[in-house]
């Protein structure tokens, strides 16, 4: 009897155990997506190309907020399960800045992101929580050229 319950338990522990959680496959098109991210109550505006598994952020210019000249970023990026995950390569241009970096780092986009949603044409992903949360909402803009 001892033996008969020691199998059956073996049995649902194995069969428990094989059991995967059945999460979404995202896939990322290619493009330019623009749109903006929320930080602590603040809208900046944000675009960037994605291209292969590359990125780069746009710089907008004349944009009431938008993040320091000097903290735009390039580099690779993947989709991991329900994950976007951005990795630095370099800043998009050189900061003039002689006071230090004024770059926030809760601004800069490399890091881990959960995808919130994404469709055809948009795409909102987010990280952090509390005051250091912060959410991207974008749109695919096929006017603007990507990385080429």
């Amino acid at each position: 009897m001892k033996t008969l319950c020691f199998i059956t338990l073996f049995a649902l522990i194995i069969v428990g155990c094989n059991k995967t959680e059945d999460l979404p496959e995202y896939k990322i098109g290619d493009g330019s997506y623009v749109g903006h991210f929320s930080y602590q109550g603040t809208n900046y505006f944000h675009a960037m190309g994605l291209d292969s598994n590359k990125y780069k952020e746009y710089y907008p210019g004349g944009v009431y907020y938008q993040k320091w000249p000097g903290c735009y970023t390039v580099g690779t990026y993947s989709v991991e399960s329900d994950k976007l995950v951005f990795l630095f390569d370099s800043f998009l241009m050189k900061s003039t800045d002689t006071t230090g970096n004024p770059c926030n780092p809760d601004l800069l986009l490399p890091g881990e992101y959960n995808i919130d949603y994404l469709d055809n044409d948009s795409l909102v992903f987010e990280r952090g929580n509390g005051d250091n949360r912060i959410i991207y909402y974008h749109s695919i803009e096929e006017l603007i050229d990507t990385l080429r």
